[in-house]
């Protein structure tokens, strides 16, 4: 029995120590969570363990210090706030760029010092435990909600439709950075021919049940179909392609129906015509022939077979038929009457909170700046603001409003209407009238709105607006010419690092993923894994 398990830990042992870096697991999985204590916790461990702050200089570190930079000058030469509140708001936001800088270097050390193997096998175990606490996440759900399949059931969040957003994972409540690191790690075990580890990150993207997430996900898995000469990972794109159509079938209709509405909203928006003379209606217009529609052909086809069923059976077995099918009316009479009841009871816990909501303090009684989300959704109207802000002058233009002034996870913490961890939740409260009349106004708005609205297609967050709304032109220019350029300029040494650069591209217009310190880091370390097999001419196997 000792000599068992002897002989197990020693396997153990040899797996973790020689076949993976145990450090770097360790690493993601405390950085990688949302509390903002675990990820200082994360970043002193690591560099106990390895303590090297030989920072090398690049068009990434460059970036991260400049945004700090920009930060301090526009504090002491641009805006000149030099507020307690204002000062502590620069300080937390520094202190966090100063934690992406820390995090990319311990990054790039373990790609430098880890054969490909072993960095692989790292991220195997990471998808691993992962999947096992997002499968842990829904099913939890099942136990609340009482079903096995809580998507469809018709209860008010977070439940129901939005149950995706409980399954956070490995990286706690926030369901989104679930949704793109799994993402991001399925691409790459498509790459390196792994199914079933790409299987493994499909099934937690899928539960978290983001739109346009799958949208993104689409695209890349068909460019794979279209333009890649390798088979396998051919099929394997394709097979992914075919599960998630019928996960959308079958485990989440609404989803499907929710999404079909999105993309009609976003084509309505890109085909709306600019400059355009309307043609002119003829005033004696030639009357088209009825087309009739699918349900009143149904509706004919219907009495048509009633019409010959009468006249063609006896009197008796059309009674007959006449008393089963009333005995299956009244079964499904009963059947609705209970939906309606359940319907009724969910609509009028909807009607309480959102009268509650008027009487709330909060929501300024319900007297709030109102705008409308379906003709325009709130991310273009929070672009426009932000537009509309550059432009009032060259100040805003070229240095934005400043750290946590206008666009930011940090400028929602500071103004007391997100909630967040203690540490940053402890920043002395600090807001501008900027932040307060624009993106903020928009999602005080939704939040006193229904749930349903609360989508990443009307939640004003976004990289791109906390970049230009903050950091104005100065800092777009350093962002593109210092942390994109690095990448671009590496293409040709990029394999499924092109698919994630694209994408990383549209998934920033999610959320100010540098300020969640998660998504970002495994998206670097992807990348640098990418260009290291790459540029060494090393495989998996070594």
């Amino acid at each position: 029995m000792i000599s068992t398990l002897y002989s197990l830990y020693t396997r153990l042992r040899t797996v973790l120590l020689d076949k993976m870096d145990p450090a770097l697991l360790l690493f993601m999985v405390v950085m990688f969570n949302y509390r903002f204590s675990f990820k200082l916790i994360a970043i002193v461990g690591i560099y106990l363990y390895r303590p090297n702050f030989k920072i090398k200089l690049n068009g990434i570190v460059w970036f991260y210090l400049s945004m700090i930079f920009l930060g301090i000058i526009n504090i002491l030469f641009v805006h000149r706030n030099y507020s307690y509140n204002h000062v502590m708001t620069v300080l937390a936001g520094s202190l966090i760029w100063l934690t992406c800088l820390l995090s990319f270097h311990q990054i790039s050390l373990a790609v430098a010092i880890n054969s490909p193997a072993k960095l692989f096998n790292t991220l195997k175990l990471f998808a691993i435990l992962n999947f096992c606490i997002s499968v842990y996440d829904i099913i939890h759900v099942m136990f609340i909600t009482g079903t096995i399949n809580p998507y469809t059931q018709i209860s008010p969040p977070p439940y129901g439709i939005s149950s995706g957003d409980l399954v956070g994972g490995i990286f706690g409540k926030v369901h989104l950075v679930n949704t793109v690191i799994s993402c991001f790690l399925l691409v790459f075990f498509i790459y390196q021919g792994s199914f079933l580890y790409a299987l493994i990150c499909l099934i937690p993207f899928l539960l978290t049940g983001s739109n346009l997430a799958t949208i993104i996900l689409i695209g890349m898995l068909a460019y794979i179909l279209v333009f890649k000469k390798n088979m396998l990972i051919k099929y394997y794109a394709g097979y992914c392609i075919i599960i998630t159509v019928l996960f959308y079938i079958k485990i989440t209709p609404s989803n499907k129906a929710y999404m079909t509405s999105i993309l009609t909203k976003v084509q309505k928006q890109f085909s709306k015509p600019i400059g355009v003379p309307v043609k002119p209606v003829s005033t004696n217009p030639e009357k088209p022939a009825k087309k009739l529609t699918k349900e009143e052909l149904i509706s004919r086809y219907i009495q048509y077979k009633k019409k010959l069923l009468i006249d063609s059976v006896l009197e008796d077995e059309l009674t007959s038929r006449k008393l089963v099918f009333n005995s299956l009316y009244a079964k499904q009479e009963r059947q609705l009457k209970e939906e309606k009841a359940r319907l009724d009871f969910t609509w009028y816990k909807k009607d309480s909170l959102q009268l509650a909501k008027t009487k709330s303090e909060f929501f300024d009684y319900g007297k709030l700046k109102t705008f409308d989300f379906e003709n325009e959704p709130g991310k273009i109207t929070s672009f426009k603001q932000t537009k509309d802000y550059l432009l009032q002058s060259w100040q805003n233009a070229l240095f934005g409003a400043g750290i946590g002034s206008f666009s930011s996870r940090l400028a929602f913490i500071t103004s007391g209407i997100a909630d967040d961890s203690r540490i940053l939740k402890a920043i002395p409260r600090y807001q501008t009238n900027e932040f307060k009349e624009n993106h903020k106004a928009i999602f005080k708005y939704l939040m006193f709105l229904d749930d349903e609205t609360h989508s990443i297609t009307n939640l004003p967050f976004s990289w791109y607006n906390g970049l230009f709304g903050e950091y104005g032109l100065i800092g777009f220019f350093i962002f593109v010419f210092a942390y994109m350029a690095y990448f671009f300029k590496r293409m040709s040494l990029l394999s499924f690092g092109q698919l994630l650069l694209v994408s990383m591209i549209a998934f920033f217009l999610f959320d100010y993923w540098y300020e969640r310190l998660s998504v970002i880091m495994l998206f670097e370390l992807l990348l640098l894994f990418d260009i290291k097999i790459k540029s060494s001419n090393q495989t998996l196997n070594e």
